[in-house]
């Protein structure tokens, strides 16, 4: 009967616009191959959002995209966006035991924090205004049972997007109400002591009224570790015991009325680092790292009769990221531990508007303007007293 399509690709076996269900049923399963020519006309293609600011058809955009759907995420068993960005073609990421990286085609320098990839939500930037890093982790502030689908447009974008988008824009595109339907509830287990639960409600009223909201928590004692180059009796034979542990959080919330859209969404994330990255102290579970993003988003949508869409959108986002080192001094030939604290906080707000508009087939002309103020970004870095 054919084998299941690969996570992001097309099937080829879609229902057929202007086909009769008996000429759909006789299609699935099928070789392309074997598809009439004048049947593979009307087969549905995608619709991607990211390419060009506006919803076109994938063999119409201007890039190669690739598109992973909800189906993608459910089938394959993706927990995170770093699961689904390794089955796209050209992405691959890495893992120091603190956090996910994404590389593009060979290209990951080690510290980069992924800044040439840009990550939106909706629309919505995501890269914060210290780091420009994109997170992929569990300090990605979405749920991936949240996620409709997921557009990774490669290339630059620097017309459209600015300069986080060198090698590509990664775009993700969230669940509405009426695609959950009723309320929900999500739990699952797994080794070294992984628990994971997530509760969501969603409701489509009457008038175009839409109410999502959603919860997720995560925690892991991950797992015991032995590195070779602490293989000394002073620092427990290489063992890092109980220093890999994982905690995250995070809440989404939107309301829609017709072309109005509000949306909200915070996640904290902590995690214990068992390397000794650093010089810092072996063994020691007071390396950790802590993680957190919020974002308040209102967006009017509409598109009028005569072929204008026009979109605007005001924003609100914040970064705080706290990180604890271990160490080891020497006061007079006596050994202590003192912590090295990192700090790092960012806010900004700001507003776009995006107009388009068919002109004749196939030209469309695109035009807005986008204003960001970063009002805080601090660093700091001491040793506890």
């Amino acid at each position: 009967e054919g084998e299941a399509p690969a996570a992001g690709t097309d099937a080829g076996t879609a229902p057929l616009e202007g086909a009769s269900p008996d000429d759909t049923a006789n299609l699935e399963g099928k070789d392309l191959t074997e598809i009439p020519l004048e049947a593979l006309g009307e087969i549905q293609v995608e619709t991607v959002y990211g390419a060009s600011r506006h919803a076109e058809k994938e063999s119409e955009a201007p890039s190669s995209v690739t598109i992973v759907t909800a189906d993608d995420i459910r089938k394959f068993g993706y927990r995170t966006l770093a699961d689904i960005l390794r089955s796209i073609r050209g992405l691959y990421t890495s893992n120091d035991r603190n956090y996910e990286y994404l590389g593009v085609r060979g290209f990951g320098l080690p510290g980069d924090y992924s800044t040439r990839i840009l990550v939106l939500i909706d629309g919505h930037r995501l890269n914060d205004n210290v780091y420009d890093q994109s997170p992929i982790g569990r300090d990605f502030i979405l749920d991936v049972d949240l996620i409709e689908r997921v557009e990774f447009i490669r290339g630059p974008g620097s017309s459209l997007y600015g300069s986080n988008a060198f090698f590509g824009v990664l775009n993700i595109i969230t669940k509405r109400a009426a695609a959950i339907g009723s309320p929900e509830l999500a739990a699952s287990a797994g080794s070294f002591a992984s628990y994971e639960g997530r509760g969501s409600f969603a409701k489509a009223l009457p008038g175009g009224i839409e109410l999502l909201f959603s919860a997720t928590g995560f925690d892991s004692d991950g797992q015991d570790l032995h590195f070779d180059a602490f293989d000394a009796p002073e620092t427990n034979s290489g063992w890092s015991e109980g220093g890999d542990g994982e905690r995250a959080g995070s809440l989404f919330a939107r309301i829609g009325y017709k072309s109005l859209s509000f949306s909200a969404a915070y996640v904290s994330r902590k995690k214990w680092v068992p390397t000794g990255a650093y010089g810092t102290i072996f063994d020691d579970d007071g390396f950790q790292t802590i993680d957190r993003r919020w974002l308040v988003d209102l967006k009017f949508e509409h598109a009028f009769e005569e072929g204008t869409v026009l979109t605007a959108r005001t924003f609100y986002d914040g970064y705080g990221y706290r990180g604890e080192y271990p160490f080891e001094g020497d006061d007079g030939g006596t050994p202590y531990r003192y912590l090295n604290r990192d700090v790092t906080d960012g806010q900004w707000w700001g507003a776009e508007v995006i107009a388009t508009k068919k002109v004749l087939e196939p030209l469309r002309l695109t035009g807005g303007g986008e204003f960001r103020h970063n009002f805080q970004q601090d660093q700091s870095n001491f040793d506890e007293d």
